[in-house]
C-alpha cells in the first residue's frame, strides 16, 4: 500500500503546472529563504544527487528527487517532494532502489522586509512515512530571515531551526538515511530522517545555517549561492556536523531555472557524508 502511494504522489508531481519564481530553489541549498513561491504558481521540480558514502565502507550514493511547490495563497507555499535512491549504494538496507518517503512542507512568510530589517518566514516540514518499512513521522520548525541588499542584488539568509525524530525508514535493517540532497537536502542532508546506524538516533536535532547570494552577471539571470550549516550529530555520540556549499543558479527564461551545488563536510562528520553534489531543474507554471 506504501509504495502505491508513493507511486501516485511521485506521478502527481509530473502533472502539469508554472512562470517564474524570484526565490532560491530549496533543493540546492541547506537554508530556506523567506521568499514563497507566487501565488498562482507551481514549480515543477527535478533533482539529481550524489554522495559519498555517509561510513566507512559504504558506497556513493544517488538521488532523484521530483518536487512540486505550490504559491497557496500570498505569502503562503505548499511543497511536496519524494526522494528515491538509485542503484545500489551500499548501506541502504531494505530500499536500496527507493526509499519513497514522502516530504511535506509549508511555509509562510510572517513580516516583509522593512528598513534595515529582515523578512521574516516560518516553515514546517514533515516526513511521512510512506516507503517500506517506515513508520511514525519526523517534524521540523524553522525561523527564516533574508535581507536584501537593493541595487546590489545580493541577499543574506539565517536560519534556525530544530527537528524531532520520532521514526525510522528503515526500521528492519536500521541504516543510515542521513544525506546530502535536495529537500532530500532540506530534509536529509539538514537531517531529516533516521539515523540508527551507530547508537540510537537523536530525537532532538538543531542547527543554524548562514547563508548568501548575489548576481555573477550583469542581468542578474545567473547568481551565485553558498552557505554554511552547523547542526547536531543525527545519532548520539557522534560530533556535531560543520557543512559548507557553494554553487550557483541560472535563469534560462521565464519559465526554466537551472542550479547546482556542491558540499563538504569541513571536519569529516562521523555520521554525514564527506563531499556531494546536487543539480536541479525547475519549470515553472502558471494556473
Amino acid at each position: 500500500m506504501k509504495k502505491k502511494l508513493s507511486l501516485v504522489l511521485a506521478l502527481a508531481l509530473a502533472s502539469p503546472v508554472l512562470a517564474q519564481s524570484t526565490n532560491t530553489l530549496d533543493e540546492l541549498w541547506h537554508f530556506q529563504d523567506a521568499v514563497p513561491t507566487a501565488p498562482g504558481q507551481t514549480d515543477l521540480r527535478f533533482s539529481f544527487g550524489w554522495e559519498t558514502g555517509s561510513f566507512q565502507g559504504s558506497g556513493d550514493q544517488f538521488i532523484l528527487t521530483p518536487s512540486l511547490f505550490w504559491g497557496l495563497s500570498d505569502g503562503v507555499e505548499l511543497s511536496l517532494t519524494v526522494p528515491s535512491w538509485v542503484g545500489d549504494g551500499g548501506d541502504r538496507g531494505g530500499y536500496k532502489d527507493g526509499n519513497y518517503d514522502t516530504n511535506l512542507g509549508l511555509l509562510f512568510r510572517l513580516h516583509e522586509q522593512e528598513g534595515d530589517g529582515p523578512a521574516v518566514a516560518l516553515a514546517m516540514n514533515f516526513r511521512i512515512p510512506t516507503g517500506n518499512n517506515s513508520e511514525r513521522f519526523d517534524a521540523e520548525l524553522r525561523l527564516i530571515a533574508t535581507h536584501d541588499y537593493g541595487d546590489s542584488g545580493i541577499r543574506t539568509h539565517c536560519n534556525l531551526f530544530v527537528k524531532n525524530t520520532n521514526g525510522d525508514n528503515n526500521h528492519a535493517r536500521r541504516n543510515n538515511q542521513t544525506v546530502f540532497s535536495s529537500r532530500a537536502g532540506r530534509n536529509i542532508m539538514r537531517g531529516f530522517g533516521s539515523n540508527n546506524r551507530r547508537g540510537g538516533s537523536r530525537d532532538l536535532q538543531y542547527g543554524v545555517v548562514l547563508g548568501a547570494d548575489g548576481p555573477l552577471c550583469g542581468d542578474g539571470s545567473v547568481r551565485w549561492v553558498m552557505d554554511y550549516m552547523h547542526r547536531s550529530s543525527v545519532t548520539d555520540g557522534q560530533n556535531n556536523w560543520n557543512v559548507a556549499e557553494a554553487g550557483w543558479e541560472w535563469t534560462m527564461n521565464e519559465a526554466d531555472r537551472l542550479g547546482m551545488s556542491f558540499q563538504v563536510n569541513l571536519d569529516r562528520s562521523t555520521d554525514g557524508p564527506n563531499f556531494g553534489a546536487i543539480m536541479t531543474y525547475a519549470h515553472a507554471l502558471t494556473y
